[in-house]
C-alpha cells in the first residue's frame, strides 16, 4: 500500500522523503505518486561511502530551499562573501592547500544533471568537452585567471546511468607571468582510481574579438539542416535535446556560419551544451572528440540567439567565435583541434561493466531444526523415511542425501549414472505428498567453487538448480565437507563449505578489458536471422569487428527479414 500511505502522508503535509536503503528503488514510485516532493536517497549502489551518505544526508534541509535568485537584506557590516549555499547544477566546493595552490570538488551524475545523458558517443554518455572547458574557465574566474590559455583533454569522462563521479580540478598558484598550471582529475567512487582527464593554463589577460557586422552573412551559402541529426547519430553522435540547438547554418570557402539557439547559463558562464553546439555545423563525416583548446573565453550573455563564425585553421582545427544579436562577444575559442575517435578506443578507456558470479562467506540467518541423513543410522533410504513419518514421527525440517559418485565408465557415462540417481530421487521427493514441508538437501563434493572440479558431479547442480527454480523452497544444494548446519542456516538455496564457512554465490561487478576483436575467423549463430541470435549477429559484427559470420535457422534465406539483416550485416563490413 505504498501509494496510500505515501497520498496520506503527503495530504498530511509531508514534502520530504528519505529512503533508508541500500539502493534508492522507491524513487520512481514515489515521483509518480506525486512530482511535487522531494525523494532523497540514503545510499547507492557501487557509491555506499561515508562520503555519500553524508552527501545525501545534506541535501534533506535543502530540499524545499528556492533555487531561483531570492533578494536579501544585506548586512549593515562589512563582510567578505564566501559562498557555500546550494545554487547551480554544478556546485563546487574549493579548498587551499598548504603545499600551494587551490582544489575545486564536483559531483556529476546523470541524475542530478539529466542533461549530461543527451551527449552519447556509440551508445555511452560521454560528459562534453566542452563541459570540462567550462569548468576550466570558471574556475579560473575564482582565481582571476578567466581565460583559458590552453587545455589538452587525455581521456574522455564516461558516465553510467546509476554512478556519480567526483570530479576534482587543481589550479596551482600563479607563475611569474601570472599564469597558472590547472589539472582536471575524476574518480567514479573511494575504491576506484582518479583518472586524468585534463591539463593546461589559465591566464588572465584577454584577446580582444572581432567579430562580423553583417548577418547573415554575405556570399555564404545556407547549409540544409534537414535531418542533420539523426545523421550524427547514424555515424555514432547521440546527442539530445539539450545538445541539438543548432538552428540554421551558412558555408563561404572555408568559414561556417551558424545560429544556435542557447540553453539557460544555470549557473556556467555559458552552458557547455550551448558551447558544445557552437561547433556541430562544422562536424565532418568522422566522430571525433576534443582534444586541445586554446584562447578559451566565456563572457556569458543571455541572447536569445548566438550568432557563431566557424573558421577552418587546418583540416582538424577550427576557430570559434559567438556572439549575440548586437554583436556583443558571448564566447570564443582560438583553436580547437578535434581527433577521430573509435568505439573501441572509447571502449579501452573505460570498459563496460559486467557481471559474474563470486562465491562469498556467508552468516547464519537462524535456527536450523532437525537434520536427518539418508544412509546414516536410522534412515537407509527415501521409503524408510516415508514410512516413519506415516507411522506417527514428527517429519524432519532437512533431509541430507550425499552424492556418491560412480567410479566405472568413462566421464560421459559416469556424469549418466549420477544425474540419473539425483533425478531419480527428486522425483520421489515430489511424488511423496507427506514430504511437502521438509526440505531435500543434495550434498555434494568440488562440483561448484573449486579449482579442483570434478565433471562428472557438477552436472547434478545443474539438475538440482532446475529442479530448484521449478519447485522453490524444495530442493537445497551444499558442496563440501564441514558442518552442514552452518550451510543450511545461512538460509540459501544453493551454498559451499570451503575453509570451515558457508559461501553464498553473489552477483558481483567486474570489468573485461576491451578487445578490438573477440573471435578471429568465422563465428557461427545458430537461429542468427531472428530475435537473441539477430541482436548476437549485429552486435559481434558492429562491436566486436567481427567479419565472417554464418547464421542459420530453421527457414534459412525464407525468414522474415533475413534479406533486410544480411544487408545491413554486409554494410557493417561482415562477410555473411
Amino acid at each position: 500500500r505504498l501509494h496510500q500511505t505515501v497520498t496520506a502522508m503527503i495530504d498530511k503535509g509531508y514534502t520530504t522523503f528519505i529512503e533508508i536503503s541500500p539502493h534508492p528503488v522507491l524513487a520512481l514510485p514515489l515521483e509518480q505518486t506525486n512530482s511535487d516532493i522531494s525523494i532523497i536517497p540514503s545510499l547507492h549502489r557501487d557509491n555506499d561511502s561515508l562520503t555519500a551518505f553524508l552527501r545525501n544526508t545534506a541535501h534533506a534541509p535543502t530540499a524545499h530551499w528556492p533555487t531561483g535568485p531570492t533578494t536579501l537584506d544585506l548586512p549593515t557590516y562589512a563582510f567578505d562573501r564566501q559562498r557555500f549555499w546550494v545554487g547551480s547544477r554544478r556546485d563546487v566546493e574549493s579548498v587551499r592547500l598548504a603545499s600551494g595552490g587551490r582544489v575545486f570538488t564536483s559531483h556529476w551524475s546523470v541524475r542530478d544533471q539529466p542533461w549530461l545523458a543527451d551527449h552519447a558517443v556509440f551508445g555511452r554518455i560521454v560528459v562534453a568537452g566542452a563541459m570540462l572547458v567550462e569548468l576550466a574557465a570558471a574556475t579560473g574566474v575564482r582565481v582571476g585567471c578567466a581565460v583559458v590559455r590552453e587545455l589538452t583533454l587525455e581521456a574522455p569522462l564516461v558516465l553510467a546511468d546509476d554512478t556519480e563521479a567526483t570530479v576534482q580540478v587543481w589550479v596551482a598558484e600563479p607563475d611569474e607571468n601570472g599564469q597558472r598550471a590547472v589539472t582536471i582529475h575524476s574518480t567514479g567512487g573511494d575504491e576506484q582510481d582518479w583518472v586524468r582527464h585534463a591539463t593546461g593554463v589559465l591566464a588572465g589577460t584577454a584577446e580582444p574579438v572581432t567579430v562580423d557586422p553583417v548577418w547573415p552573412p554575405e556570399n555564404a551559402d545556407p547549409i540544409s539542416l534537414d535531418g542533420f541529426y539523426d545523421s550524427l547519430a547514424d555515424r555514432g553522435f547521440g546527442y539530445g535535446p539539450a545538445f541539438q540547438g543548432l538552428r540554421a547554418a551558412w558555408r563561404r570557402g572555408d568559414d561556417v556560419f551558424a545560429e544556435v539557439t542557447p540553453l539557460e547559463n544555470d549557473g556556467f558562464l555559458v552552458h557547455p551544451a550551448t558551447v558544445d553546439a557552437a561547433f556541430h555545423a562544422a562536424l565532418g563525416d568522422d566522430v571525433v572528440l576534443p582534444f586541445s583548446w586554446s584562447g578559451v573565453q566565456l563572457h556569458g550573455s543571455t541572447a536569445d540567439t548566438l550568432r557563431v563564425r566557424l573558421s577552418l585553421l587546418d583540416a582538424d582545427t577550427i576557430r570559434m567565435v559567438a556572439t549575440d544579436a548586437a554583436g556583443n562577444p558571448v564566447m570564443s575559442v582560438d583553436s580547437l583541434t578535434a581527433r577521430p575517435v573509435s568505439r573501441e578506443q572509447l571502449a579501452a578507456v573505460h570498459p563496460e561493466p559486467v557481471y559474474e558470479v563470486s562465491w562469498v562467506d556467508a552468516d547464519p540467518t537462524g535456527p536450523v531444526g532437525t537434520v536427518v541423513v539418508l544412509g546414516d543410522g536410522r534412515y537407509r533410504d527415501l521409503p524408510t523415511l516415508t514410512s516413519d513419518v506415516e507411522s506417527g514421527a514428527v517429519l524432519p525440517e532437512w533431509v541430507v542425501h550425499t552424492v556418491a559418485p560412480a567410479t566405472d565408465g568413462t566421464v560421459p557415462e559416469r556424469v549418466r549414472e549420477n544425474t540419473a540417481r539425483v533425478l531419480g530421487l527428486l522425483q520421489d521427493w515430489l511424488s511423496r505428498p507427506e514430504l511437502a514441508h521438509a526440505r531435500l538437501v543434495i550434498s555434494t563434493q568440488n562440483a561448484v567453487d573449486t579449482d579442483d572440479i570434478d565433471l562428472t558431479v557438477a552436472p547434478v547442480w545443474g539438475l538440482v538448480r532446475s529442479a530448484q527454480t521449478e519447485n522453490p523452497d524444495r530442493f537445497v544444494l551444499v558442496d563440501g565437507t564441514g558442518d552442514i548446519r552452518a550451510a543450511l542456516a545461512t538460509g540459501e538455496p544453493q551454498v559451499t563449505i570451503r575453509d570451515g564457512r558457508p559461501r553464498v554465490p553473489r552477483l558481483t561487478r567486474t570489468t573485461l578489458p576491451a578487445s578490438t576483436t573477440v573471435f578471429d575467423g568465422t563465428v557461427l549463430v545458430t537461429g542468427g536471422l531472428t530475435g537473441l541470435g539477430a541482436l548476437t549477429a549485429r552486435h559481434l559484427a558492429t562491436r566486436h569487428g567481427v567479419r565472417h559470420l554464418v547464421l542459420t535457422s530453421r527457414r534459412g534465406p525464407d525468414t522474415p527479414g533475413a534479406t533486410e539483416l544480411v544487408d545491413e550485416l554486409t554494410t557493417a563490413g561482415a562477410t555473411v
